[in-house]
């Protein structure tokens, strides 16, 4: 499936410029929230103010076309009969780097790129870093070459499709070993290990094993419908969004039912101003606290216990709960009563993952505290 990368520029007719621009902007919420829209972001020309731009990115050329028929857009050209003086519309698609840009690549550069195309869910991005000497090894079969290595991932992205990603990533030279969980609408892999073998830019060796399970409650995993109802295709919370809804029942429910570390997180919004989260509590977590952020927790499912501030505040809390602390309030969970416990959080500022300080820092340390998946 190739990406499609558009440019479309618009003329205000004369007199009908701030006419134009409101409506040119009220396009954007609805195109972003349609299937396979990666981008689509307006400009306003500097050398001619009546001149727009739109940067437009689409996962595929078909969803391209099924937005070129959705109502917004269909409402716009009638609106466009008078307001518009001229249009132009630019197909594009990215310059290839040569062999020897991508045999200059670091092993990092590599797997960055290899990350960003599977979260796209593009096999033709992906592709580019094996060549005819790449050997890809599973439990159950040996692919070689960019055709087979595609096969791989073409049947992983419909097994897990538009599903949200973690990876901890560990390199020694040109080797890197990779662990890897995943979480679409109605399958999950929390066992996921790969190695890779890098040479000259390109995956020379790559190993893969995971197991896939099903998220309680969903019917199959080839269910297609996303957790976050705003996103086509990864979810990153991050992407600027003026607006969205979350299905925070089903994201919990797809959660692991057990984790190394002592809570696993997945993050709804991702802004400077705020953070959102839903997460799931495995263990007791010791005294800590964050340096930068307060925190308001709302208890989902289970019961614990919870003390803020001082051990003397400990006391029993359920669901319908609603917990707050300011940034630097040391604070405890020493006990699960009734498990599964799961948490909506929101962080004020952002709360980076690695804001954790423990009272004891021989109790634990950030990476052991959250497995975020974002």
């Amino acid at each position: 499936m190739t990406e499609l990368s558009l440019v479309a520029k618009v003329k205000a007719a004369p007199g009908h410029r701030v006419a134009l621009r409101d409506a040119l902007q009220l396009l954007a919420a609805p195109t972003e929230a349609e299937e396979g829209c990666l981008q689509y972001t307006l400009h306003e020309s500097l050398g001619d103010p009546d001149t727009f731009v739109f940067v437009e990115r689409w996962r595929s050329v078909p969803l391209w076309q099924r937005h070129m028929d959705a109502p917004h857009l269909t409402a716009f050209k009638t609106f466009a009969d008078t307001h518009v003086a001229g249009w132009e519309l630019l197909q594009l698609r990215s310059v290839d780097l040569g062999p020897d840009d991508l045999a200059g690549r670091t092993p990092e550069q590599v797997f960055q790129h290899h990350a960003e195309a599977l979260g796209a869910e593009n096999v033709d991005e992906l592709i580019r870093d094996y060549d005819g000497r790449s050997v890809l090894m599973t439990p159950d079969q040996t692919y070689t070459g960019p055709t087979e290595i595609r096969g791989f991932f073409e049947d992983l992205i419909a097994k897990l499709p538009r599903a949200t990603w973690h990876v901890s990533t560990a390199y020694q030279g040109q080797s890197l070993f990779l662990q890897w969980q995943a979480v679409s609408a109605a399958c999950r892999v929390t066992d996921g290990v790969d190695t890779f073998v890098f040479e000259q830019g390109m995956i020379r060796l790559q190993t893969a094993r995971y197991t896939l399970t099903p998220v309680p409650g969903a019917p199959a995993c080839d269910r297609q419908e996303p957790l976050c109802h705003r996103s086509a295709t990864l979810a990153d919370p991050t992407v600027p969004r003026a607006f969205a809804r979350f299905d925070v029942r089903a994201i919990a429910s797809s959660l692991p039912e057990t984790a190394e570390t002592l809570l696993v997180d997945r993050y709804l919004t991702d802004r400077a101003a705020a953070s959102a989260r839903v997460f799931r509590v495995y263990k007791g977590t010791p005294p800590h606290y964050h340096a930068n952020s307060d925190e308001y927790l709302y208890v989902l499912s289970g019961r614990g216990t919870f003390w803020m501030g001082d051990p003397s505040d400990q006391a029993v809390f359920g669901p319908g709960d609603l917990l707050f602390f300011e940034r630097g309030t040391i604070h405890a969970l020493p006990d699960i009563i009734e498990a599964p416990l799961v948490f909506l959080s929101v962080d004020t500022p952002r709360r980076d993952p690695t804001d954790v300080i423990f009272v004891d820092p021989s109790l634990g340390t950030p990476h052991g505290f959250v497995l975020a998946q974002k």
